[in-house]
């Protein structure tokens, strides 16, 4: 077997991608989710333009090569099939990318073992799945490509000018492209003479220096960083260690506490076990630390600009870590290989399950999605021209697929017109995320402008955003407030009170509760 992967390393190489394509083959026609409607939307002809904003989540995010990538294919296509297949090609490039610079590092077996870690990784499901996840795979596919030119032997003006449009690329890309340049500085620190370290960071320094000057002062107005405290940061850094390191979804253990720490712990274990054992062999601190701390760099400015972390906000430091894992790997297996060789086929088999999973998850919440959207335009057909409705309650989430998120006008509008110029959307007021797929709601309106809504404890919750969960607390948006009634025992809020403002004309809207897989009329 040994033998075999180091002569035709390729055809297992080959074996790994197949495998991705496997995982992600069903995603290629799921169309839009989320964010994605406004993502297209925004790259149709009519609106792109190219200083434009990234407008999924907060809308204030300048990346204009992603822009541009769906723009180009939406002027050739108005499907959403081939935008599909560009996301999963940047991930089998990124995933081959991994094995190039890993087995410059590692032998092949332990290279094609972090390549198969990497490629099948669960935290990038919703990144290959969603449209809009497209730019951090641009960024990690940039980032990889530059670390590999960084590893060739050959020099001159040629490395110097691919290294600089690598991190030019990365940072069009996303945001996180900044950090290119300590990245790289970590790479090259160990491999190369400090002259030539240095004159390899000039061109990226420069690029990253003129590129955030004309970003934070032209796009973003020179706004202040988000504040965060130093047990944050920490606490965030913990997160972000787990989630790159556990065999298993982030939904996996999203709410139960006691089952994150004895994951947590048992990882912790498992690493601290190998380490004791590998104690007596030699290992080159002086490649694996800067490699390990470069991913954390590059995922700094998520937690100082969004203060917080996700599975599909790993994906970048995920790509940056996987060639030294080989490495990693390597050295375990010293003292340990059958062992270590085991527990690497278990994690690689655990995560393409996971991913399988992630992408069947998604596949039903897009099924709910259709289901929802499509029971809605029946139903407004049957309303009287001057009757307007008002959604109660949408399905928010499945499992941990968010269904429309904050874009339920837009996948509407689309759903009815085909088309991204939504200028009426109707009301909605509280999203519904549940582990099943058609959660049942009892509901009683107290009177014209008041509405109680509640959930069973393992039927879901209701998600409010920025609401804060806590018993009487409410929130105000637009013409209705929501107060929160009694919470389940994850703490999440299972009843509460939305209560419409006087001035709010009732005559002109019919008020619509989607429970149990369909819409239901809510009379007085």
């Amino acid at each position: 077997m040994e033998q075999f992967l180091r002569t035709r390393p390729h055809i297992v190489v080959f074996g790994v991608l197949l495998g991705v394509i496997v995982i992600y083959w069903t995603s290629l026609w799921f169309g839009c989710i989320s964010d994605d409607y406004t993502v297209i939307g925004a790259a149709q002809p009519e609106h792109f333009h190219v200083l434009n904003a990234f407008p999924a989540g907060s809308g204030q995010y300048f990346r204009p090569l992603t822009m541009l990538s769906y723009a180009m294919l939406s002027w050739v296509t108005d499907g959403f099939f081939h935008q599909h297949v560009i996301n999963l090609s940047l991930h089998l490039c990124a995933s081959f990318l991994v094995w190039r610079i890993a087995q410059q590092i590692a032998d092949p077996k332990w290279a094609l073992m972090a390549t198969a870690l990497f490629a099948f990784h669960p935290a990038h499901v919703t990144n290959v799945v969603w449209l809009s996840g497209r730019a951090d795979l641009l960024c990690a596919l940039f980032l990889l490509s530059m670390i590999s030119t960084s590893m060739n032997s050959e020099s001159g003006i040629g490395k110097h000018m691919a290294l600089s449009l690598f991190a030019l690329l990365a940072c069009a890309s996303k945001e996180v492209g900044i950090m290119s340049t300590p990245v790289l500085f970590c790479w090259l620190m160990f491999r190369t003479k400090i002259a030539v370290t240095w004159r390899l960071l000039i061109g990226p320094i420069c690029v990253t220096m003129i590129w955030s000057t004309f970003v934070w002062n032209q796009f973003y107005d020179g706004a202040p960083a988000s504040s965060f405290d130093p047990l944050t940061l920490s606490s965030l850094t913990l997160k972000w260690v787990y989630l790159v390191l556990s065999p298993f979804s982030a939904h996996f253990t999203k709410i139960n506490f006691a089952r994150f720490a004895v994951l947590a712990l048992f990882i912790v274990a498992v690493l601290a076990w190998l380490t004791w054992s590998a104690r007596k062999n030699t290992l080159r601190f002086s490649l694996v630390w800067p490699l390990l701390i470069a991913p954390l760099l590059a995922v700094l400015p998520v937690f100082v600009y969004v203060n917080g972390i996700s599975d599909r906000l790993v994906t970048i430091s995920i790509a940056l870590v996987a060639p030294t894992i080989g490495y990693l790997l390597q050295w375990f297996a010293e003292s340990r290989a059958r062992t270590v060789w085991a527990l690497s086929i278990c994690c690689c088999v655990s995560y393409f399950v996971a991913s399988m999973v992630g992408v069947h998850t998604w596949h039903r919440g897009k099924a709910i999605e259709r289901l929802a959207s499509q029971s809605f335009l029946d139903y407004k057909n049957t309303l009287s021209a001057h009757k307007q409705p008002v959604l109660l309650t949408w399905p928010g989430s499945f499992k941990s697929a968010p269904i429309f998120s904050n874009d339920i006008a837009a996948g509407l509008h689309f759903a009815e017109w085909r088309n991204y110029d939504w200028r009426s959307p109707p009301i909605v007021v509280a999203m519904v995320d549940s582990d099943i797929e058609n959660p049942s709601i009892s509901w009683r309106r107290l009177d014209s402008r008041r509405f109680l809504l509640a959930l069973e404890a393992d039927q879901g919750h209701f998600n409010f955003g920025r609401l804060n969960q806590s018993l009487g607390s409410s929130l105000k948006v637009g013409d209705w407030e929501m107060s929160v009634r009694a919470l389940n025992g994850y703490g999440q809020v299972s009843e509460c009170l939305i209560t419409f403002d006087p001035s709010f004309d009732y005559s002109r809207f019919e008020f619509l509760i989607w429970s149990a897989g369909k819409w239901h009329k809510v009379s007085h």
